[in-house]
Formats: C-alpha cells, sequence, structure tokens
C-alpha cells in the first residue's frame, strides 16, 4: 500500500463518516477530512493541492447533493469533475449499493450488517 496520510471523505451521513474515519485510522490513517457535498469536496481537494499538500484518496459516497440537487450518480459525477479540472486522485466509493464504476480503486459496499471494513482494508492496499 502507497503511504496514505491524508484523504476526503464526501459523505452526507454523519454516522457512515465516523465509522469509515474510524476504519481509516485502524490502517494507519489519521487526517480525514469530512465534506457533505460535492461543492464542498471539490473546493477542499482544490484547496489543499494549492497549498502543496493534496489528499492521497477520496473516498466516497454515491448519494448526495451534486451542485444542488440529490443526485444517485454524484459520487461518479465528482470523480469525472476532478479529472476535467485535470485533477488525478485515486477514489475508493462507499455505498450502500455495489457498484462497479470504470476509472476508480473499486468499491466497498457498505452495509453494517456485512463485514465492509475488509472490503476497505483489501481496496486500501490496492493504491
Amino acid at each position: 500500500m502507497a503511504e496514505l496520510r491524508k484523504v476526503i471523505n464526501i459523505e452526507d451521513n454523519a454516522i457512515k463518516h465516523s465509522k469509515i474515519k474510524r476504519e481509516l485510522g485502524k490502517s494507519g490513517i489519521k487526517s480525514v477530512a469530512w465534506a457533505r457535498n460535492a461543492e464542498s469536496g471539490i473546493e477542499m481537494i482544490q484547496m489543499a493541492i494549492d497549498s502543496g499538500e493534496p489528499f492521497d484518496l477520496l473516498v466516497s459516497d454515491m448519494h448526495f447533493d451534486y451542485f444542488g440537487s440529490e443526485d444517485m450518480d454524484a459520487g461518479e459525477k465528482t470523480m469525472h469533475k476532478l479529472w476535467e479540472m485535470g485533477i488525478q486522485i485515486p477514489v475508493i466509493f462507499c455505498s450502500s449499493q455495489n457498484w462497479k464504476i470504470p476509472g476508480s480503486v473499486g468499491t466497498v459496499f457498505y452495509n453494517p450488517n456485512r463485514d465492509w471494513e475488509d472490503d476497505l482494508k483489501m481496496l486500501l492496499d490496492r493504491i
């Protein structure tokens, strides 16, 4: 696994964000920023690049507010928007649906009734 020190999580659910942050911490990732929507997440990613301290990874939900509207594909659209801006950042999706998104590291099928944490660890090892 590449050294991942700084991660941003775009997630509109505070409890889910907390669980993701906890699991990232178990993998040694202590800096986990949180954005609740696409605009905030993209702005935070750009500001981190501009400051010379870019994020090493984006962990994104799929369904959240995308530029003022709830969008079932917001995560994928956010990834593509970053690409359009010339920003290449590894993306892991963490969603209640088991998506297969080309260009991403992969998807964690998030469900509190299954062992999603091992899926996250496996994907972190791919980076």
